[in-house]
């Protein structure tokens, strides 16, 4: 039969960047029957389709890699202990809203065809913070408005990319 230890409660930095989601954690102290939790081992955490574990005790905090893109997003994190018991999971939410996801880089890219597959050529730039279209997407590269670019050359592909979260 499998034992829960204490549940973790949250708590959430702020500010949270856009396209992160970060979240914070007291460590459990007691084990559901009342006696002292001696044994934390780490934790189990879960987002989205994703699994870390995180097996320091210490830890008391996680942030999910930055490019969530625009959406509905959960955290899920579970404590266990040395004999192999967990706590139930505690689930935290963010919403990404379309606004939020934009360029974290001010390179802008377009996709070039060779012999040796496609290459990543940078032909311009665009400010930090220009709202990205989480919809299209090339290599982890996300679309940005034509007009907000400042080319650096002479070539004005159709679509330019850039690092967005």
């Amino acid at each position: 039969m499998k034992r829960y230890i204490f549940a973790i409660a949250f708590l959430f930095a702020l500010p949270v960047r856009a396209g992160e989601m970060v979240v914070s954690w007291e460590p459990p102290v007691l084990n559901c029957d009342g006696s002292q939790l001696t044994n934390l081992a780490g934790y189990d955490v879960r987002w989205g389709t994703k699994v870390q574990n995180l097996p320091d005790p210490a830890t008391t905090g996680f942030t999910t890699p930055k490019g969530l893109t625009p959406g509905d997003w959960w955290v899920s994190v579970s404590a266990y202990n040395t004999t192999g018991e967990w706590s139930q999971f505690v689930t935290a939410t963010k919403t990404v809203a379309p606004e939020e996801f934009v360029t974290t880089g001010t390179v802008v890219y377009t996709f070039v065809k060779r012999e040796n597959g496609i290459i990543t050529l940078p032909v311009g730039t665009v400010a930090l913070g220009v709202v990205c279209d989480a919809a299209q997407s090339v290599n982890g590269k996300y679309v940005v408005p034509r007009g907000e670019v400042t080319w650096s050359g002479l070539t004005r592909p159709t679509v330019v990319v850039a690092d967005c979260g």
